[in-house]
């Protein structure tokens, strides 16, 4: 077995540590001699670079590591590689089944933006009105009913160009499974699963930028960019793969090697640590929050900033991604300790006016009711817009959503609750970022509660800039 795959990370240990160590195993592991004919192999039948190459392996290892087991996926093991090329062929042939011809005419665009739902395409209204929509092109692989758009429908696995489909097909039978198989056995790990991870990703790519072109290319989730991808669209004369900023970073499974020519970020420093986990950037370029440009300005003509609330906790989805968030042994304990500290707090302060703010797709969580029973909290309609409470709140607090920032950098008060410093959604405790507004036991939230709640400022605020969490939304483009 391979020493990767004997990582296993002490759940009990610094897990900001573990992390680092997790990185180190895999960009010591891509840069292993006895995988040069891999990266021939792909550079030859591909033309996909090195650096690509490796990029996109170190997205896939990082993806494949179960915090919660505290091992890598079965899938990466030796014993695995016949099953997984016996899988990675019936992929192939399913693709080409499902593949087309193109009549090979070439469509240009000023921008193609890729939108996984109608909501994307809301959040880059702005931006597909400075491009003008005529112009725009939006990749989906969902059925959009947008009459007013030029969308390419680009389902997964599903309308590939046949033409490359096939060469792929032969050279994976005639070169690539006999070289995979050869080298996950020398390598000691499964390397059919990375395979027909590039694979995938190159077929995509080429199908849908060698007949649509443009400079500029947009997406909205930094951690679902693509090394593979963004290079194919250079190839076929892309500039500039972007990406706007919407959730802020967050240690493990979802915080690894990002990749893009531009991060549009939220503030001057929303993205700072980024790069300590192998993202690839060239640029970061601080424009606010497109979505609280959409969901808030944008739907806001005449706003209100009467007070509805004193104190509103802006939750995170944790309960639906327990299974990827639960990576240290304290992980829970920590996620409910923030309820138990808003309990108490409104159990001593009963004249209080407070509100939970679950995300739309919350799902009933049984232990979290039963810390906040028998207080005076509210449960606010989840299906309202959170932006419009968070702007008549005189209190806004978070164990960490992106709201955070958003609403730190329009002026309101909020602060991030964070028990023992262990956060993975927060930067290391030595970072100046977030000064104050990190809270890390009961006592400390109380305290600043009374501070902002009595109107003062918390000491030390006065010298940080709230343009560093993110800059003013009201017209991100």
């Amino acid at each position: 077995m391979n020493e990767l795959l004997k990582f296993s990370h002490d759940r009990d240990a610094d897990f900001r540590k573990s992390c680092n160590d997790l990185q180190s195993r895999i960009d010591a592991f891509v840069e292993n001699p006895m995988l040069d004919d891999w990266y021939i192999h792909f550079e030859d039948n591909y033309f996909l670079p090195r650096d690509i190459v490796k990029q996109q392996m170190k997205v896939f290892l990082s993806r494949k590591y179960d915090y919660r087991g505290c091992s890598f996926h079965k899938v990466l093991l030796p014993l695995e590689r016949f099953k997984l090329a016996i899988k990675h062929t019936l992929y192939l042939l399913f693709v080409l089944f499902f593949s087309r011809s193109y009549p090979g005419k070439i469509k240009s665009f000023n921008l193609i933006a890729h939108c996984i739902s109608k909501i994307d395409c809301d959040r880059l209204f702005s931006l597909m009105a400075l491009f003008g929509r005529e112009n725009v092109l939006i990749i989906t692989d969902k059925n959009m009913n947008m009459p007013e758009h030029k969308i390419l429908y680009q389902p997964k696995h599903k309308l590939c160009d046949r033409k490359e489909t096939s060469r792929v097909i032969f050279n994976e039978i005639a070169k690539g499974l006999t070289l995979y198989l050869f080298l996950s056995n020398k390598a000691g790990i499964n390397l059919v699963p990375i395979a027909n991870d590039i694979v995938k990703r190159y077929l995509y790519a080429y199908t849908v930028f060698k007949y649509n072109r443009s400079k500029y290319y947009v997406e909205q989730r930094q951690y679902e960019t693509s090394a593979v991808r963004n290079h194919i669209f250079r190839k076929y004369g892309g500039a500039y793969a972007c990406c706007t900023q919407t959730n802020i970073q967050q240690l493990g499974i979802n915080g690894f090697y990002f990749d893009m020519d531009v991060f549009f970020a939220f503030g001057k420093k929303s993205a700072d640590w980024v790069h300590e986990y192998g993202a690839r950037i060239d640029h970061v370029v601080p424009v606010g929050s497109t979505a609280m440009e959409c969901y808030y300005f944008k739907r806001n003509i005449k706003r209100s900033r009467n007070c509805k609330y004193d104190i509103i906790y802006f939750t995170i989805k944790a309960p639906m991604a327990f299974h990827i968030m639960d990576a240290y042994s304290s992980f829970m304990d920590d996620y409910y300790s923030s309820f138990q500290w808003l309990a108490e707090y409104s159990k001593k302060n009963p004249h209080l006016r407070i509100g939970i703010k679950h995300h739309p797709t919350f799902i009933f969580d049984e232990r979290e009711r039963k810390i906040t029973d028998g207080s005076s909290i509210d449960y606010i309609d989840q299906t309202l817009n959170s932006y419009e409470f968070a702007f008549q709140t005189k209190c806004a607090v978070t164990f960490g959503s992106t709201m955070g920032h958003e609403l730190l950098g329009h002026n309101i008060h909020l602060l991030y609750m964070d028990p023992g410093c262990r956060n993975v959604f927060l930067p290391d405790k030595d970072d100046s970022l977030l000064g104050p507004y990190r809270v890390t036991d009961y006592d400390d939230f109380s305290q600043k509660l009374h501070i902002l709640l009595s109107g003062q400022s918390l000491e030390g605020a006065s010298n940080i800039d709230k343009a560093d969490f993110c800059l003013e939304s009201n017209k991100v483009c």
